[in-house]
């Protein structure tokens, strides 16, 4: 017995059957739909794609901006070494500049290993 052909759409190999809705204001629907018209995507594929590769920055932490203020300050006093080693040498600051380079990579670390 020949088998006769179904009318219709094909079946989808991945069914999405899981439904999830978000609210949005007026002006993020309008910059989401301007972004996916930009990317040629529909709004929710676009929505899709980006929720599942895109990548969330987190906010700073307290931590974080201590360090970031730390690395601020010590800017101002290398400057103030700059200035020192034209006026009395490269030698006469050589062990500062390498102590505060020590302790830029400590604070540095510090942040890159807090994410």
């Amino acid at each position: 017995m020949e088998q006769t052909k179904k009318g219709g759409r094909p079946e989808k190999t991945v069914k999405k059957a899981h439904f999830v809705s978000i609210r949005l204001s007026q002006t993020e629907r309008f910059v989401l739909r301007q972004k996916a018209a930009a990317a040629g995507r529909g709004l929710a594929t676009y929505i899709r794609e980006a929720a599942i590769s895109g990548k969330v920055v987190a906010h700073m932490r307290k931590n974080d901006l201590a360090v970031i203020r730390q690395l601020a300050g010590m800017s101002n006093n290398i400057n103030q070494l700059a200035r020192k080693a034209n006026q009395a040498g490269m030698l006469a600051v050589v062990a500062e500049f390498i102590r505060y380079r020590n302790e830029i990579d400590q604070l540095l670390n510090q942040l890159r290993h807090d994410k």
